[in-house]
């Protein structure tokens, strides 16, 4: 005969009430644990391409400013693309450049971006530089930048949408250009122009392109309308 099992006997397991809230707060700090080793990393990397332009360091160097083991750099950073690519990224959010950035809804909005623009680069000018440098080091192609670059060239086509998409796409080049930390860098450094005077010079570039632009996609809407003006005219007089 079957032997009837005991409920009671039967030990149940007590699990404390605040157990979850330990776990959520272990993965919490286990998640800023990680989010300083990052920093650390790319601040240790910014230092590095300020003393070394060539960049003639080493993966172990970056770990040995940073206060961190080479395991923990692969870790978060398989390559030095990777890590200069987070390195553009991290100081753009940093500065709190995509908000900013995010702010133009129109064409007419770039040119007054300029001055609070290029104060954020001027207030950390080390990591701004080094993120350009790390940039034009690799080619490397970082996601904030690539995202304003869509959402820029989307107000351009639908803001001079009467011009052919090459004329576009070569005006929104040059104006796009303008709002870059790597202008900033080259009015600083190579012209030796104040933040404030580089920013003033940007504007007024991006302002006469863009009344440029304007005029030239205006003319394309106003021309057909001036050959059916002077076609219609001719086709009167030959009546008469």
């Amino acid at each position: 005969m079957r032997r009837a099992t005991n409920v009671a006997s039967v030990p149940t397991r007590v699990v404390e009430p605040d157990v979850a809230e330990k776990r959520g707060y272990s993965s919490s700090l286990r998640d800023r644990q990680a989010d300083l080793t990052r920093e650390l990393i790319l601040r240790a990397t910014a230092e590095a391409i300020t003393d070394d332009p060539l960049f003639g360091f080493s993966m172990q160097e970056v770990a040995d400013r940073a206060g961190v083991s080479l395991r923990s750099v692969y870790r978060h950073y398989p390559g030095r693309k990777q890590l200069f690519e987070a390195l553009y990224d991290w100081t753009s959010t940093r500065l709190e450049v995509p908000a900013l950035l995010r702010s133009v809804t129109t064409v007419e909005d770039l040119p007054s971006l300029a001055a609070p623009l290029f104060a954020r680069f001027e207030s950390e000018s080390s990591l701004a530089r080094a993120s350009v440098l790390a940039s034009l080091a690799l080619g490397t192609e970082p996601a904030t930048r690539a995202e304003w670059d869509k959402e820029t060239f989307a107000l351009f086509r639908a803001e001079m949408s009467n011009l052919d998409s090459d004329e576009a796409h070569r005006a929104w080049a040059m104006v796009r250009l303008l709002f870059t930390s790597r202008v900033w860098l080259t009015l600083s450094e190579r012209f030796g122009l104040e933040t404030a005077s580089a920013a003033e010079a940007v504007e007024w570039a991006a302002r006469t392109l863009i009344e440029d632009m304007k005029r030239r996609n205006d003319d394309r809407v106003a021309a057909p309308e001036a050959i059916n003006s002077v076609t219609t005219t001719r086709q009167r007089l030959r009546r008469r």
